[in-house]
C-alpha cells in the first residue's frame, strides 16, 4: 500500500556539507560520540541520520584512515540478514563514481556498513547555493552518474533511490553516487510492491505496483538532471497520492517550458529519460551516457581560468624522495659536524693538524645514528607485528574479540582521553623519564665541555672509554629505547591516530623538541666516547697518542703529563709510534 503522507522537498533535509555519507532525511547531529569504540573502529562524530540508523565519521585502526560507518539496529533477524546482504552487494561494485564499501559486520545487536568517507557537498546543496546549472555542467554530471549506474547494473544491482542528496561532489570535482539504503538485487521475476525510494524521483510504473528495473533507475536520473537545470521537478505533488494521480493522468512539466534557453539536444535526452513507459526510455545507462556525451561534445563548457600546473604523480614522488634524502643528509652532516667539533675542542686539535674534511662529518654523523635509527625502526616493526598478531587472534577467537570490544566500550564510557590529553601525558612521561636519566648521569653531562689539557684526572676518568667505565656505555644504551619509543609514539599520534587534528601544536612541538635534545646529547660526544682511537707510542719515555699530524709536526696527547701539558706539538720524528690505533683515554695515574 502507498502511504499518503505529505512529502518534504528533497532538498529540505539539512545534511552535512562536508564529509557526509547519508541516507534519506540525513542531518548532522552533533552527538557526543568521540572516542566510542565500535568493533575495530573509533567513532569521531555523527554526520548523518537515516530512517534505520546513524552515520558516523570514524577511524579504522586496521586501514589507518577515516571512514564512514552506517550503524543500523535491525528490527529482527530477517532485517539483520538483509542489511548484511546489502553490504555484501555494495562491496561487489568497484567504480570511481560509486562510494566504496569496505565491509559489513555485526557488533552486539547493531549492524554496521563501513565505507569510504566522502568530503564534499550534495548536489542539492550545490544547486541551492549556486542556482540551476547549465546544460553542459549537468551533462557532465550525468555522464559520471551513467558510468556509475553501468557498474551498479553490471553487478546485478539496482540503486532505486537516485536523487541529488544521494550524489556528492568532492572538493576535487569527483562525482560520487552514494546511499544504497534502498538498493536490491535486480530480479526481473520478483515484484517489488513496496514503493521504495524518494517519491519525487520514482518512475510512474512503481506507483502502480510495477517492477523496479534499470529503466526506473534511469527515470530517477532524468528527474535529477531536470532538477539540476531548473531546481524543480517534472511531476510535483504534496502527497504520494497526488503524485500517483498525476502520473496516472500523464501530467508532466516539459523541460523546454521551464528552461527554453537550454540546447535542444539536452532537452531531448532528458525528455526521453522521463518517458512515462519504460520501453520508451533509454534501456541502458550506456545509451543515456552516449546521448549526454553528444551534448557535451556539441556544447562544451566555456573555458575557465588557465589551470595551475601540478607535477605528475611520478614527479611528485621523486620530489618527495629528493627532499627526504636532502633532509636526511643535512641532518647527518650536522650531527657529524657537532661530534667532530666536540672531539676537536676536547683535544685542542687545530684544523691544520686533523687533515679531515666534510666526509668525516658524514662518517661520524651516520655512526651516531645507527643505534637510535635501528631501535626506532625495530620499535615500529614490533608494534606493527603485535597489531597484526592481535588482528588475526581476534578473528581466530571471536569470543575474545567480543570480550575485548565489551571491555573497550566499558572503559571508553568511564575513561576516554582525547588526543590532546594523550599528547600531554606523553610529554609529561618524556620529561619524567629523561629527567631521571639526566639526574643519574649528571656528572657525565657536566663534564661534556671538557678540555683534557686542563681537566683533572677525575673529570677525564668520567669520559674514559675504557671497558671498566661501564657508566659511559649505559649513558647511551639506557636512553636509546626511550628515544625510539617516543619517536614512534609521536609519529602515531600526529599521523595515524583518529584525533590527530586535535593534538595541540605546542605540546607536540615540545615533545619532539625534547627528543631532539636527547638525540643531540647522544650524538655530540659520540666520537669522544666511542670512536676515540689514535696511534700509540712514546715521547720522552711517556706514553702518548698521536691525535693529529701536520707537514712535519705531530699533535700528541700524553695522559701521564701534568695538567696544561698533556697536549704537545712535536716533530714527527721525535714520536716513536708502536703502530696501530688504541683507545686514547687510558689514564695510568
Amino acid at each position: 500500500m502507498i502511504d499518503p503522507r505529505a512529502l518534504p522537498p528533497d532538498d529540505a533535509d539539512p545534511g552535512e556539507s562536508q564529509a557526509a555519507v547519508t541516507g534519506p532525511g540525513s542531518a548532522a547531529t552533533g552527538d557526543a560520540v568521540q572516542g566510542r569504540a565500535w568493533g575495530d573502529l573509533v567513532l569521531l562524530n555523527a554526520i548523518g541520520k537515516g530512517g534505520f540508523g546513524q552515520v558516523y565519521r570514524a577511524w579504522d585502526e586496521t586501514l589507518a584512515r577515516e571512514v564512514a560507518l552506517k550503524i543500523i539496529k535491525p528490527r529482527d533477524g530477517a532485517h539483520r540478514a538483509d542489511v548484511l546482504r546489502e553490504g555484501q552487494m555494495l562491496a561487489r561494485v568497484k567504480h570511481s563514481h560509486v562510494v566504496t564499501v569496505f565491509r559489513a559486520q555485526q557488533v552486539g545487536d547493531e549492524v554496521g556498513i563501513t565505507m569510504e568517507l566522502i568530503k564534499g557537498r550534495h548536489l542539492s546543496d550545490v544547486v541551492a547555493q549556486a542556482g540551476p546549472m547549465s546544460a553542459e555542467e549537468a551533462s557532465v554530471i550525468g555522464v559520471n552518474l551513467c558510468q556509475a549506474l553501468t557498474a551498479v547494473h553490471g553487478a546485478g544491482l539496482l540503486h532505486r533511490d537516485i536523487k541529488t542528496r544521494n550524489v556528492m561532489r568532492e572538493a576535487g570535482g569527483r562525482i560520487v553516487l552514494m546511499d544504497f539504503g534502498a538498493g536490491r538485487e535486480a530480479a526481473p521475476s520478483r515484484k517489488l510492491s513496496d514503493v521504495t525510494g524518494t517519491p519525487l524521483y520514482l518512475a510512474p510504473e512503481l506507483f502502480s505496483g510495477g517492477t523496479a528495473s534499470a529503466a526506473s533507475d534511469l527515470y530517477s536520473l532524468g528527474v535529477l538532471l531536470f532538477f539540476l537545470v531548473t531546481r524543480e521537478y517534472p511531476v510535483n505533488g504534496r502527497t504520494i497520492v497526488d503524485l500517483a494521480l498525476k502520473h496516472g493522468a500523464g501530467e508532466r512539466r516539459l523541460l523546454s517550458d521551464v528552461r527554453p534557453d537550454l540546447p535542444m539536444a539536452f532537452v531531448q535526452v532528458v525528455d526521453r529519460a522521463l518517458a512515462p513507459k519504460p520501453e520508451q526510455r533509454y534501456q541502458t545507462a550506456g545509451a543515456l551516457m552516449r546521448g549526454l556525451s553528444e551534448v557535451v561534445r556539441e556544447h562544451p563548457a566555456p573555458p575557465g581560468p588557465e589551470p595551475v600546473p601540478h607535477p605528475q604523480p611520478s614527479e611528485s614522488v621523486l620530489l618527495k624522495w629528493a627532499v627526504a634524502l636532502v633532509g636526511a643528509g643535512l641532518g647527518i652532516g650536522i650531527l657529524g659536524f657537532l661530534t667532530t667539533q666536540h672531539y676537536d675542542r676536547a683535544l685542542s686539535r687545530p684544523a691544520e693538524m686533523t687533515g679531515e674534511g666534510v666526509g668525516t662529518w658524514f662518517y661520524y654523523g651516520a655512526g651516531s645514528l645507527v643505534l637510535p635509527a635501528a631501535a626506532t625502526w625495530g620499535t615500529h616493526l614490533a608494534a606493527r607485528l603485535l597489531a597484526a598478531i592481535w588482528y588475526f587472534v581476534r578473528r581466530a577467537i571471536p569470543s575474545l574479540g567480543k570480550a575485548t570490544d565489551l571491555a573497550r566500550s566499558s572503559i571508553s564510557g568511564r575513561f576516554a582521553p582525547d588526543s590532546s590529553s594523550i599528547a600531554q601525558g606523553l610529554l609529561l612521561l618524556e620529561v619524567a623519564v629523561i629527567g631521571l636519566w639526566a639526574w643519574g648521569f649528571w656528572p657525565t653531562l657536566e663534564n661534556l665541555p671538557i678540555d683534557v689539557n686542563t681537566a683533572s684526572a677525575e673529570s677525564i676518568a668520567l669520559l674514559n672509554p675504557d671497558e671498566s667505565n661501564g657508566l659511559l656505555y649505559l649513558y647511551r644504551f639506557l636512553v636509546i629505547p626511550v628515544l625510539a619509543v617516543g619517536a614512534v609514539a609521536w609519529r602515531w599520534l600526529l599521523t595515524k591516530s583518529a584525533g590527530r587534528a586535535t593534538v595541540p601544536r605546542g605540546t607536540a612541538a615540545a615533545g619532539i623538541a625534547l627528543l631532539a635534545v636527547v638525540l643531540l646529547l647522544l650524538a655530540t660526544p659520540y666520537r669522544l666516547f666511542y670512536r676515540s682511537f689514535a696511534p700509540a707510542g712514546t715521547y720522552n719515555e711517556q706514553r702518548c697518542f698521536e691525535i693529529g699530524r701536520g707537514s712535519d709536526k705531530s699533535l700528541l696527547y700524553c695522559p701521564d703529563s701534568a695538567e696544561k701539558d698533556r697536549i704537545k706539538s712535536v716533530k714527527s720524528s721525535e714520536f716513536a709510534t708502536k703502530g696501530g690505533a688504541e683507545p686514547i683515554f687510558l689514564l695510568t695515574h
